[in-house]
């Protein structure tokens, strides 16, 4: 992503600034998480690495989608070689957005944003 693009992207992210979150997921790879904001809904949609960070700490990365969920690591017959991520609530993603919004429960509104690139 070239600067040009940055800055475009930090235009539209712009948009979503003191929204409200409503609900977040993902379909296969792709995560979703829905704003709502002045009564107008905005769904960002995004199949590139992101992390989501709380008080400083990275709660939630893009990456956690191929990573297996405590509860199906913790299993004693837990074998990598035949984990299926995509299988909704296997994977850490699924783990941490469910934990993520019975922290929260829709009370998490969005201060500010910033594309980068992650070097």
């Amino acid at each position: 992503m070239n600067s040009k693009e940055i800055n475009v992207s930090n235009q539209y992210f712009k948009e979503i600034e003191q929204g409200n979150l409503v609900s977040m997921g993902r379909a296969s790879s792709l995560g979703w998480i829905l704003f709502v904001k002045d009564d107008e809904e905005y769904a960002l949609h995004l199949q590139t690495a992101f992390r989501i960070i709380v008080e400083e700490k990275i709660f939630l990365a893009s990456s956690d989608m191929f990573q297996p969920s405590d509860r199906i690591q913790s299993d004693d017959k837990f074998d990598f070689e035949t984990f299926e991520w995509d299988i909704q609530g296997n994977n850490r993603y699924d783990e941490r957005v469910k934990q993520f919004m019975e922290k929260y429960d829709h009370n998490l509104r969005v201060n500010n944003t910033s594309v980068n690139q992650i070097v």
